[in-house]
């Protein structure tokens, strides 16, 4: 074989390499692009799972204030049959508006329902969080949906795969 052909046979002879090259560099891409669509499907699951919870815990933060309400106004209660028979017993008229007794079990009734009145607002405000807090995760949720439907596989395969031949000379 002529010297002077020598580079044109090693040219012919790399373009298999060069192209195998090519091809591999498609594939990564598109491993790699189908990688970041499937962690971004799993993220978005991540956050409605987490949406679903925030709202379960706002569900039970209303259902916690309204027991803990119902077990403080039997305790009012309590107290304010307790303050009654005590008076009563003391021989106070708790029925005449201007007594002492009467006007004492009137602020124990107002100091029970504006306690009853806080603890239902707590709650309420708790739940609220929660709500907002879901709001977040579901807005998360839609942005990495959106990310995962911007990754085609198939085209950073067949971007990397075009780039690839043009740097090397092969189209």
């Amino acid at each position: 074989m002529p010297f002077f052909l020598a580079p044109l046979f090693a040219a012919m002879a790399a373009q298999p390499l060069v192209a195998l090259g090519v091809g591999l560099s498609a594939v990564g891409a598109a491993q790699q692009a189908s990688a970041q669509k499937k962690q971004a499907q799993y993220q978005s699951q991540v956050e409605q799972n987490n949406a679903i919870i925030a709202e379960q815990n706002a569900m039970d933060s209303i259902r916690r204030g309204a027991v803990e309400s119902a077990k403080h106004g039997v305790r009012i209660r309590q107290t304010y049959g307790s303050a009654k028979a005590a008076a009563a017993g003391s021989g106070m008229d708790v029925t005449v508006q201007g007594e002492v007794a009467a006007k004492l079990l009137r602020d124990i009734t107002t100091a029970g329902a504006y306690d009853m009145a806080t603890i239902r607002h707590n709650a309420s405000m708790e739940a609220r969080r929660a709500m907002i807090q879901k709001d977040q995760f579901t807005a998360q949720s839609r942005l990495f949906d959106l990310q995962a439907s911007s990754i085609s596989p198939m085209m950073a395969g067949l971007s990397a795969g075009l780039g690839a031949a043009v740097q090397s000379d092969l189209i």
